[in-house]
């Protein structure tokens, strides 16, 4: 098979700006989740939003992971 230049850089362009948009949604994710943790009363809810808002900011290294921000059960605190 035989590409040319400018097929590879139309190529890595769109590859750069996918995965620019997929860490800037991670990004707006994780500063979401932090504010509703800080805004929240509720020690239960409060901590389900700072748990996501960790694991968006670990997916913004890792853009291609999958992020599960269901919320979770923690114990009485």
């Amino acid at each position: 098979m035989k590409y040319s230049l400018r097929s590879l850089m139309i190529v890595v362009t769109l590859a750069c700006v996918v995965l620019g948009g997929r860490i800037e949604y991670l990004r707006r994710m994780a500063a979401y989740h932090e504010r509703e943790s800080r805004r929240l009363g509720d020690p239960q809810k409060s901590l389900n939003h700072a748990h996501a808002a960790g694991q968006f900011r670990q997916a913004v290294l890792r853009p291609w992971t999958i992020v599960d921000d269901k919320p979770r059960h923690f114990p009485n605190l």
